[in-house]
């Protein structure tokens, strides 16, 4: 019975190890890989279509004008083209001067010619007598002369002095019409002593002679 056993033992080992001989000397075949097949490609060609639009000219409707024929026997109306005209502008009326006219006969004739002289506004004379005046004055000023013993004292004030002028511009008279005689006064009329002529009186203000008072202010400064 052990016999049985051992042999049967041994021809198991027999046959795995001729299994595993087996299996090491045999060549194991790869599995085939098949090409995948390329993806075919497929060309479309697509014709361009342009629609064709047909325009039919349209025929604008022919329009029948039917002229009427002129009536002989009825007068043709003409309307003239009137342009409207603009207004005249009326311009204000300059102001001028009042001249006064002046008869002189004329030489070797009876006859008298009017010649026209001429009469200046009052704001004209108003105009050259200021500045006039404002010349006397600036005469005047330039010739005063603050005293010393006025200025040692520290006297100060205002002397008004009155001019008597004749057309010329000569200097008829002097005076202060205060009648004070204090060192302001007496310096003033020391100042003017010597004062012959100032400006002439302008022709448009048409005076021969004229007065007038022109004050000078003393102070210390």
């Amino acid at each position: 019975m052990k016999v049985r056993v051992q042999k049967a033992v041994l021809f198991g080992a027999i046959l795995i190890v001729y299994a595993i001989v087996f299996a090491l000397t045999v060549p194991q075949k790869s599995p085939e890989l098949k090409p995948i097949p390329e993806p075919e490609t497929v060309r479309v060609r697509l014709k361009s279509i342009a629609p064709t639009v047909e325009q039919s000219a349209v025929v604008p409707p022919s329009v029948i004008v039917e002229k009427k024929r002129a009536d002989p026997t009825k007068p043709v109306e003409v309307t003239p083209d009137i342009e409207p005209k603009e207004p005249a502008q009326v311009s204000a009326p300059a102001v001028v001067p009042t001249v006064n006219s002046v008869q002189e006969p004329v030489k070797g004739s009876s006859t008298v010619v009017e010649t026209p002289v001429y009469q200046p506004t009052a704001s004209e004379i108003e105009s050259a007598r200021s500045k006039w005046f404002s010349a006397v004055r600036s005469t005047v000023e330039s010739r005063k002369k603050y005293p010393k013993q006025a200025m040692l004292a520290e006297i100060e004030g205002t002397v008004t002095i009155r001019l008597k002028i004749l057309k010329n511009g000569t200097v008829s008279s002097c005076e202060i019409p205060s009648g004070k005689n204090g060192v302001l006064e007496r310096a003033t009329l020391a100042a003017m002593a010597d004062l012959r002529s100032v400006a002439p009186i302008p022709e448009i203000v048409q005076k021969s002679e004229m007065t007038v008072d022109i004050p000078l202010v003393y102070e210390l400064k």
